[in-house]
């Protein structure tokens, strides 16, 4: 039953929707619609990357006047504040970042959506799932642009990586956390699973939960000050992953099988039997102190 004020749309296995009276009716069920077509497989999907874990009552999501932005109450309500947008995409990614940040708060692995590394997760799970919408926030990019002007009470680029933010809206801490684990999917080819099941306090924990290798955190930054050098506005756009970028570390078949005691012929079948942690890059970067060629 809706809530006051509000009119029931159509729901789903894990999701009801309503809608604000004040809203053009028709507009308000159309975007209804488009939310229901798509969420049960985005829903299937977060849940793979939770390995399983999932909330344990529909999601009452209200699809409201256009104040801007969303929330939720980290158990079952969304609220959408997107008035009837017929940007469905748009409000698809929103509604999902919401929806990440639900799962988050379950605590199986211990994200909190109310940090800036549970900030850059939830955006990294709405982003993966509609990259379209990756120039709708500019996160990574205002952290970027922080070498501009720098001065000490707004240091360049500060390092959201060895330090966890307690809130959720700085755009300099999630923008950094967005970089950063753009760098543990797109550069080191880690999953989305893998890197979920990774939580640590920091993110430079979740680098060592995912790669063994205790100080290799640094690359992160080098990389991106060789790509978008201090002190000059940055070409990034919005929310967009610039990795991988061009880098001189190499990884080696050979040396992580043989620590392994296997052929490395059999590398087929290692990737293959290790999905969960990534493509052959990730696998590799499994266990990058052995893999790395120094």
């Amino acid at each position: 039953m809706a809530a006051v004020g509000f009119t029931d749309l159509p729901s789903t296995v894990h999701f009801i929707f309503e809608y604000k009276n004040e809203l053009d009716a028709a507009s308000a069920k159309a975007l209804g619609k488009a939310l229901a077509d798509t969420c049960e497989g985005d829903f299937s999907t977060i849940t793979g990357w939770f390995s399983g874990a999932q909330p344990q009552s529909q999601i009452d999501t209200k699809i409201n006047l256009a104040l801007g932005g969303a929330s939720n109450d980290n158990v079952n309500n969304i609220n959408l504040r997107l008035g009837a947008t017929s940007d469905f995409n748009f409000a698809r990614q929103v509604m999902n970042a919401e929806v990440m940040e639900i799962f988050m708060a379950l605590n199986q692995f211990g994200w909190n959506p109310g940090h800036s590394s549970g900030e850059g997760l939830s955006q990294l799970g709405s982003f993966t799932l509609y990259p379209d919408q990756r120039n709708t926030l500019n996160g990574p990019q205002v952290w970027l642009d922080t070498s501009v002007g720098a001065t000490p009470a707004k240091p360049s680029r500060p390092d959201f990586v060895n330090k966890t933010e307690p809130v959720d809206f700085n755009f300099v801490s999630f923008g950094c956390a967005l970089l950063f684990l753009y760098f543990l999917r797109s550069q080191l080819g880690f999953s989305m699973k893998a890197v979920v099941s990774a939580h640590a306090s920091t993110l430079g924990g979740v680098y060592i939960n995912l790669t063994k290798d205790q100080g290799g955190v640094q690359e992160f930054f080098n990389l991106l000050n060789a790509r978008f050098p201090p002190g000059t506005p940055c070409d990034l756009s919005g929310s967009n992953d610039p990795f991988p970028l061009p880098s001189g570390a190499r990884l080696s078949v050979k040396q992580f099988m043989a620590n392994s005691e296997v052929s490395p012929r059999l590398i087929g079948q290692v990737v293959r039997a290790n999905r969960d942690i990534g493509n052959l890059r990730g696998l590799l970067n499994s266990n990058r102190p052995v893999s790395l060629i120094r």
